[in-house]
């Protein structure tokens, strides 16, 4: 089970930093998508990768934002998600 993160913010610093992992995917034909594993719901699309990442953070921080206003818990990043692998073929 993902750890659970309550955002709270103190007076003297009005931002947090929150990080999660990315994973870009291409897609033939159509770019790239990127999704936050942890939260499968925040995704972006671009031609490029650097466009699919930008997209992706502007939905972060806009799901982030919303979150926090309505005071709703989320889970922190899935560290466990990220495994490389390697075969011989």
């Amino acid at each position: 089970m993902p750890t659970i993160i309550t955002p709270q913010r103190k007076k003297k610093d009005p931002f947090t930093n929150y990080g999660y992992t990315v994973v870009v995917e291409r897609i033939p034909e159509r770019g790239y998508t990127a999704i936050i594993l942890a939260l499968p719901q925040v995704q972006g699309f671009g031609r490029t990768v650097d466009q699919a990442v930008k997209s992706v953070h502007k939905d972060f921080r806009s799901f982030i934002k919303q979150a926090i206003e309505m005071g709703e818990r989320f889970p922190g990043d899935l560290k466990s998600a990220t495994t490389r692998i390697a075969g011989v073929v």
